[in-house]
Parts: C-alpha cells; structure tokens; sequence
C-alpha cells in the first residue's frame, strides 16, 4: 500500500526551465562563454549546475568552471527563481494526496534546498511537504564532512536511513530515465511523468506513467 509519494521538481511539478535558462545565459556573458541555444539547453536540464556545464562545456577549465557556478547560484537564486510556470493540476493534487487521502509527501531534488523551500513557499504550498530534500542538503544541516549528493540514489538512502518512512510504501515521481535509473539502485518504486523535459520514447512501455499529474488521485491505475 503507497503511503508516501516522492516527488521531484523540475520537469515535475513544476517547469522552471525559462528561470533557470536565463541565469545559465546571464552567467554565460558574465564569464565570457556563448550562451546555448534554449531548446538545445532544455533537453539537458535534470543534473546538478556542476554538472549540467559539463553537458554544454564539456571542455571548460575547472577554476572557470567554479566562478562560473558561483556566479549561477547568486543569479538564479536572487533574480531568476520566480520564473516557475506550475504545471496544471499540481495544486489541485497536492492538496488531495495530503488532505483526502492522507498521504506522506515529500521532495527529493537536484535543485539547490533553500530555492526549492523558498520557492514553494511563494506559491503557498510548502506545508503540504513534510521534507524537503535538495543536493545540497547535509551541507545546508551543516552535518560533519557535508558534502553534497552524489546522485539521487545516495539521497533516497540517506532518506531513509534517517526518517520514519517505510520504503516498500513509497513511490517516487520523476520525468527522466536517471530518476528511473537512480530509483532501481534503491530499490524504489517509479512512476515517469511524460509531459516534463525528458522525452521517453520507446524507455516508456513498460513502466507506470502519467500525462498529467491529476492522474495521481487514482492510485489504482498503477498498483
């Protein structure tokens, strides 16, 4: 029986892309790199921003690749955080998973932890979530040696190592193969959302899926 649903942000509840585009942009001139063109710069949003350079400057050096992060971090999460376009349904939802069926909500995110609480709190619907979890996460509990997550896989265990939540009761909602990938090296259900930035294709068949969010409310459909 799933009693907690996991979700993931972008591409999920939420398309933030356009904010996230224009501080990679900005933070492109500031650094004296080519901004990429924005279709091409959607299709590689999921990873980390220490990541995701990597996926359009492969070659960068590593000392420009730090001011080049550092100066992303300030500018998205100052200015370009507020462009979040929610996808429809998301509160209607939210609200019936936690409120009429009594469900445990939670996030798990590559985004960094105080942007993903402070973004939901703009949009009214931060209590709805009992935790949330962004990359960066042990660094912001400032716990020993903190460091930020590996990948997701490393942050559903650190999850549920440290929280009254029972696994086998759990189902994470994602829009990419690696949430795909990241959930079977736990051992975690799945469900793919298909109207986020990741196109399946044939990677879909077989697994439980969902065109819109509001296909949530009918748990039935998928277990």
């Amino acid at each position: 029986m799933i009693k907690n649903f996991i979700f993931d942000f972008d591409g999920t509840l939420a398309d933030s892309s356009l904010g996230i585009y224009k501080a990679f942009a900005s933070s492109c001139v500031k650094n004296n790199l080519k901004p990429p063109d924005i279709s091409k710069f959607k299709q590689n949003i999921g990873p980390p921003i220490y990541r995701l350079i990597y996926k359009i400057y492969p070659n960068i050096e590593e000392n420009k690749k730090i001011n080049f992060v550092k100066t992303f971090r300030e500018e998205y999460d100052n200015v370009f955080y507020k462009y979040v376009d929610w996808y429809e349904g998301v509160f209607e939802t939210i609200n019936f998973l936690s409120k009429v069926q009594k469900l445990n909500l939670f996030i798990i995110t590559n985004k960094p932890t105080k942007t993903c609480i402070k973004i939901l709190r703009d949009a009214n619907i931060l209590n709805f979530f009992k935790i949330v979890i962004g990359v960066d996460y042990r660094l912001v509990k400032k716990e020993h040696k903190a460091s930020n997550f590996d990948d997701k896989s490393s942050a559903f265990d650190y999850f549920f190592s440290r929280n009254a939540v029972i696994k086998d009761e759990s189902i994470y909602v994602g829009d990419t193969f690696n949430d795909k990938v990241e959930c079977d090296k736990s051992e975690l259900k799945f469900i793919a959302v298909n109207y986020g930035f990741y196109k399946w294709d044939s990677k879909i068949k077989n697994l439980p899926q969902i065109n819109s969010i509001v296909e949530l409310q009918k748990l039935n459909n998928f277990f």
